[in-house]
C-alpha cells in the first residue's frame, strides 16, 4: 500500500514546485524520470484489475489459428490487442503483454500532458488518483485507447484524428465515441446551449433505456455482445446526481466562470478541452441507465479534467489558486484511500515481479 502514498506524496511536492519552477531541461529530466518509474510500477506488476483476465485472454489465443482471432465468437477482444497477444505469444511470455502496453500508454500519454498541460505536475496527481491505476494496471485496452484519443481530440481539425481514431479502435471499440469530438467548437457556448444539452441527457437518462435496449440487436456482434453482458447485469441500476457528477459539474462550473481568461490565456485549446470535458458530463449522465457504457463512453472526455483544472488553476488568482488547488488535491487523496480500500483485493498488496 505505501508505494501508492509515495507516489502521491511525491506527486504533491513536485505539484507545489509546479506553480514557481522554470519548464527547463532539469525538469524534462525529472518528468521523463518519473514516466520510467511508473513504466516499472506497471509494466512488471504481478497484479491488478484484470490481471489474471488478461492472462487468460493471451492463453486462449495461442489455441487458435491467425484467421479465428477476427472471429467474434471465438476472440472478445479488439483486433488490435488481439493481434498483439498472437505475435508475442509464439515468442515470449504473457508479462511481455503488460511491458509492451505499459510502454505504449506512457510513451503516448505523458508526452501529451506535458505539451497541453501548464502545469504537468498537477495533472500527472489528479491523473493518479483517478486513471493511473485503473488504467496502466487494469483497463488497459481502454487506457491505450484513450491515449491516442486524447492526441486526436486536440487536433481534431487535422486528417490525422481519423486514422488515430481508427488506430484506437483497434485497441477498444468504444474510441468511436471520439468521432464526436469532430464537432464540438473551439470556443465557448452560451450557458442556455450547456443547460439545454443537459436537459437532454437527463431526459435520455430517464426516458431511453427502453429504445436503447432494441437498437443494441442491430450493432456489430461483438459490440453488441459486450452490451447485452451490461444490460443482462446492470438492469435496474441507474448512475443518477452522485459525487462523480457533482464533482465535474462543480469542475465546468469554475472553468465557465474563468471562461474569459481561458480564452485570454489559452485561444487554441482553452474552451475546446472545457467543451470535451462537458461531453463527458453529457454522457454519464446520458446514459446513466447502463453505468458501463455510461463510464467507459465518458472516460474518454473525462481525462480532459486534467487539463481543464490547471487551466483554471493558471487563470486563478493566487488566493483562489490555493484553495481549488487543495480542494482537487483533497479529491485526488479521496480516490487514492478509496482504490487501496473499495479496490484493495486488485491492487494490494502491490507485487512486482523483478523483486519477487
Amino acid at each position: 500500500m505505501i508505494i501508492y502514498f509515495i507516489i502521491f506524496s511525491f506527486l504533491f511536492l513536485m505539484s507545489l514546485f509546479d506553480f514557481v519552477v522554470r519548464k527547463d531541461q532539469l525538469y524534462n529530466y525529472i518528468y521523463i524520470g518519473f514516466a520510467i518509474f511508473i513504466f516499472f510500477i506497471a509494466a512488471f506488476r504481478g497484479m491488478g484489475n484484470d490481471y489474471d483476465g488478461y492472462r487468460e485472454i493471451f492463453d486462449s489465443i495461442q489455441d487458435i489459428d491467425f484467421i479465428s482471432i477476427f472471429d467474434p465468437s471465438q476472440v472478445y477482444v479488439e483486433p488490435g490487442f488481439a493481434i498483439l497477444n498472437f505475435i508475442i505469444g509464439y515468442f515470449l511470455p504473457y508479462q511481455t503483454i503488460l511491458i509492451i502496453m505499459a510502454a505504449a500508454n506512457i510513451s503516448i500519454l505523458f508526452p501529451f500532458f506535458r505539451k497541453y498541460s501548464p502545469y504537468p505536475y498537477a495533472t500527472l496527481l489528479f491523473f493518479a488518483g483517478m486513471f493511473m491505476y485503473s488504467g496502466m494496471m487494469g483497463l488497459i485496452r481502454q487506457a491505450l485507447a484513450i491515449s491516442i484519443c486524447l492526441w486526436a481530440m486536440a487536433e481534431s481539425d487535422k486528417r490525422r484524428f481519423w486514422w488515430l481514431v481508427l488506430l484506437a479502435t483497434t485497441f477498444h471499440y468504444s474510441a468511436i465515441l471520439v468521432i464526436i469530438a469532430r464537432f464540438i467548437k473551439d470556443k465557448f457556448y452560451t450557458l442556455k446551449t450547456y443547460l439545454v444539452i443537459l436537459g437532454i441527457a437527463i431526459t435520455s437518462n430517464l426516458l431511453f433505456y427502453g429504445i436503447f435496449k432494441l437498437m443494441v440487436a442491430f450493432l456489430p456482434q461483438v459490440i453488441s455482445w459486450k452490451l447485452q453482458i451490461y444490460l443482462g447485469t446492470e438492469e435496474g441500476i441507474h448512475f443518477g446526481f452522485n459525487a462523480a457528477v457533482a464533482i465535474r459539474l462543480f469542475t465546468f462550473s469554475l472553468a465557465y466562470l474563468y471562461r474569459d481568461k481561458i480564452i485570454e490565456y489559452f485561444p487554441k485549446h482553452g474552451p475546446l478541452f472545457v467543451n470535451l470535458y462537458f461531453l463527458a458530463i453529457v454522457i454519464y449522465t446520458g446514459f446513466g441507465f447502463l453505468p458501463q457504457m455510461a463510464a467507459r463512453g465518458a472516460v474518454y472526455f473525462h481525462y480532459m479534467e486534467l487539463l481543464v483544472v490547471p487551466i483554471i488553476l493558471y487563470c486563478a488568482s493566487n488566493l483562489n489558486r490555493t484553495w481549488i488547488f487543495t480542494l482537487y488535491t483533497l479529491f485526488s487523496l479521496w480516490r487514492h484511500i478509496e482504490m487501496v480500500t473499495t479496490y484493495a483485493d486488485a491492487y494490494v498488496p502491490y507485487k512486482n515481479i523483478l523483486f519477487s
